[in-house]
């Protein structure tokens, strides 16, 4: 806990730290008991970074929502708060848009679900289009592709189409894109109220 160093006290006190990539050299485990999940969730970070080095525009960053995805499924299969965190928000209709998860809160009540939730979307894309679409967004990413437009070029639609199909795969009814009139389109008129 000491080489890890404090995040904040409120953070320290309500959130566990199971391990951490310091340098690509360096990572560290700070959990006994389920050492196994922790060495592969850390390791898969450690393994993202390696397929987006060397990109033209320096260091890559990828949304958290697939990073830390990655990582949680790497360790198999969800468990614990995780499972818990996600099972509630969905029962509730409450998950996180796929856009907000691009970088985590930093809310010790939001981890479980930020984790979890991320864990789904990943099995979510990896069962309905297979692993070797991940790789092809890793290496769309490190040509320079911005998040919508790394989504939509492997899987055909952007952060919100991504969002509507992993609600749908988890029960959920999708939230659909707000339609907006365009320009110089005919309004239908409203009903005045009674």
């Amino acid at each position: 806990q000491i080489a890890l160093g404090s995040r904040g006290s409120v953070f320290d006190a309500q959130a566990t730290t199971l391990g951490t990539v310091i340098s690509r050299d360096v990572v560290l485990i700070l959990n006994e008991a389920d050492v196994d999940t922790t060495i592969a969730h850390e390791l898969t970070h450690l393994v993202v970074a390696l397929v987006l080095e060397g990109s033209i525009l320096g260091k890559v960053q990828i949304p958290a929502w697939l990073n830390e995805g990655l990582a949680m499924y790497n360790q198999g299969t969800l468990e614990g708060e995780y499972r818990a965190a996600l099972s509630v928000a969905i029962a509730s209709d409450r998950t996180f848009t796929v856009r907000s998860l691009t970088s985590f809160s930093g809310r010790p009540g939001d981890i479980g679900l930020n984790y979890g939730e991320s864990y789904s979307i990943i099995e979510f894309l990896v069962k309905q289009f297979g692993a070797d679409k991940i790789n092809q967004l890793l290496a769309t990413y490190k040509r320079g592709a911005r998040d919508d437009d790394a989504v939509k070029a492997v899987y055909g639609f952007d952060q919100d189409g991504l969002y509507d199909q992993w609600r749908a795969y988890v029960g959920l009814k999708p939230r659909g894109a707000v339609s907006t009139p365009q320009p110089n389109a005919p309004v239908a008129p409203t009903a005045a109220p009674q």
